[in-house]
């Protein structure tokens, strides 16, 4: 993980936070349960969603977080490391469930991403299931600078964007597309699903919206799957091959 002295992307509104931890809950648990498990949750954030998952794990669980800086609102009930090492600092096969919500985007280029999912596979034992969602880059409005095709351009235009618009001196952020993201995960041995729509019922059940946001969460799947490339998050259940 890139830790940036000059800009944070960390998301440290509790209320969000909180709804995001329920739709990954839900989300992981139609896969294996939570009671019991071993948990890693790489870029700690605001630590909600840590904290909220250490009630799911129960006494017989744990979980352990990290990040490249300490910008916590919620500290219990869970271990915290800060890091500036790409490598994780835990054992072969250590964790049950791994959670990488949005973070590949901040640690680097490529490289830094496949190194970043090969820890994750060596950390992660053999029946273990990996959470990972990420921003995908061809969105019109890219998510971290809310500027229209930012992600689309190659770095150094990228950069002129960001200090045309007095937004920033380099842009920061890697996302990836669907293609490179499902080869970096294939390569590093891990097979997966992405429950995208699923993920979609969730959100509206969850958040309850009203209007346009209701419309397209609450959408039959033959509408879904048609606004299938322009929807802006890749959402990953992975396990190894």
């Amino acid at each position: 993980m890139q830790e940036d002295a000059h800009r944070s992307h960390a998301a440290l509104e509790r209320g969000q936070r909180l709804l995001k931890a329920e739709k990954i809950i839900r989300l992981v648990e139609t896969q294996r349960p939570w009671e019991g498990a071993r948990v890693l949750d790489i870029g700690t954030g605001a630590g909600v969603i840590a904290h909220t998952i250490s009630q799911k794990v129960g006494p017989e669980g744990s979980v352990s977080s990290l990040d490249v800086g300490d910008e916590r609102v919620e500290k219990d009930h869970y271990s915290f490391q800060q890091v500036t090492d790409p490598r994780l600092p835990f054992e072969d096969k250590s964790f049950d469930i791994v959670l990488s919500n949005h973070v590949i985007e901040h640690v680097g280029d490529l490289p830094e991403q496949r190194l970043h999912v090969a820890e994750i596979h060596r950390v992660l034992r053999d029946d273990g299931l990996l959470y990972l969602a990420t921003a995908t880059r061809w969105l019109v409005m890219e998510p971290h600078y809310r500027l229209p095709f930012l992600s689309w351009f190659p770095r150094p235009v990228a950069g002129l964007y960001l200090r045309a618009t007095r937004n920033g001196d380099e842009y920061d952020c890697y996302l990836p597309s669907h293609r490179r993201l499902r080869r970096t995960l294939a390569e590093a041995g891990f097979r997966w699903e992405e429950p995208v729509f699923e993920a979609m019922r969730l959100m509206a059940e969850i958040e309850q919206p009203t209007g346009v946001t209701k419309a397209i969460l609450t959408a039959p799947e033959p509408a879904l799957k048609a606004m299938r490339p322009v929807i802006p998050t890749i959402i990953c259940l992975a396990r190894k091959a």
